[in-house]
């Protein structure tokens, strides 16, 4: 699926991609900071606007790489997307 990213990091790209869990889980390692970023992007439905904690959620991540994203960012649990969403629903809707 084609994305139009605003603003891409390595995160981003490791969570679209599907990448290896490690390779992620060593991007919020060495920037945990990247684990706050808001994601904007348009897909062919919609702009969406997240953080990587709702994309690792809608794309079943590890879960110690979603522990590790929530100890870099705590707040992230609690913020919804821009569909009103918050990861654990996410996490529900994606299986």
């Amino acid at each position: 699926m084609p994305y139009n990213f605003k603003l891409c990091s390595p995160l981003l790209l490791a969570l679209i991609n599907n990448a290896p869990a490690e390779t992620a889980m060593r991007v919020v390692e060495s920037h945990p900071a990247v684990c706050g970023l808001e994601l904007e992007f348009k897909t062919p439905s919609g702009a969406k606007k997240m953080l990587p904690l709702h994309l690792a959620s809608m794309n079943q991540a590890p879960l110690d790489l979603v522990s590790r994203i929530l100890e870099s960012h705590s707040k992230a649990c609690a913020v919804q997307d821009s569909e009103g969403k918050l990861p654990v629903q996410l996490a529900a809707d994606n299986g």
